[in-house]
């Protein structure tokens, strides 16, 4: 789902050249579907993010994504599913997207209720109740009256909703949505290691996945040329 530029509240001075790299793609139609290919190529069926410095043992996948996006909607089953299978040295989170504040509002809805350990349990129904039930997401008062209904407390909803941790993730997740150029991306947009692709660039949502997959063996080779970089040379056999 595009992300309108006449909402979007952030300031885009000073972004890094390759986000208005991924910009002018986008416009110039240069991005194609990479069903339409035999082999992924870079910076048309994925982009990959300058200077990015793995870290641990593990591949990180991030989800860029807005619970009132119908496109995320309709990816979450099967994306669900494809995390839930995801080998051992793969990780996989959600980030919500927060180009301005409207989508701010949702995404302090997921901090929240992760907080709460319950954003896990409710995000299907809540996807439902926004996508076909007309529930608002940037409806404070009607989302904490769902969130009662379906078994939260008030209370713990409406503190947790301004608690310091929240605010400070709120930030991290604003911080993020700008350093991977998600305004000019849309969502939904996966980060896998130092690579983004979306289902623009691959022509469907199934494509997406499968990208990603390609994707993560393309990480696990960074992962490993990082190691062996960094791994203290072998001590001189004794004579």
């Amino acid at each position: 789902m595009r992300i309108r530029a006449s909402t979007a509240s952030l300031n885009l001075q000073g972004l890094k050249p390759w986000r208005f790299f991924y910009f002018a793609l986008l416009l110039l139609g240069l991005l194609s579907p990479a069903s339409a290919h035999a082999d992924p190529l870079k910076g048309r069926d994925y982009l990959e993010v300058p200077q990015f410095q793995p870290a641990g043992n593990t591949v990180q996948v991030i989800e860029f994504f807005w619970y009132a996006c119908p496109n995320c909607y309709a990816l979450e089953p099967r994306l669900a599913r494809w995390a839930a299978a995801l080998p051992a040295d793969v990780t996989f989170r959600r980030v919500p997207a927060v180009p301005n504040a409207q989508w701010g509002v949702a995404a302090r809805v997921y901090f929240t209720l992760e907080a709460l350990g319950e954003e896990r349990r409710l995000r299907g129904a809540l996807f439902d109740a926004i996508h076909q039930q007309g529930l608002r997401i940037t409806d404070e008062d009607a989302v904490q009256a769902w969130v009662a209904l379906h078994g939260v407390n008030a209370r713990d909803y409406t503190a947790a909703y301004r608690s310091f941790a929240v605010e400070n993730q709120l930030e991290t997740a604003i911080r993020m949505t700008r350093d991977y150029g998600i305004p000019s991306l849309g969502v939904p947009t996966l980060l896998v290691g130092r690579y983004i692709t979306n289902a623009d660039m691959t022509g469907s949502p199934r494509a997406l996945l499968d990208m990603s997959d390609y994707l993560i063996g393309l990480a696990r080779r960074d992962l490993q040329a990082s190691s062996s970089t960094t791994s203290p040379a072998p001590s001189p056999a004794l004579r």
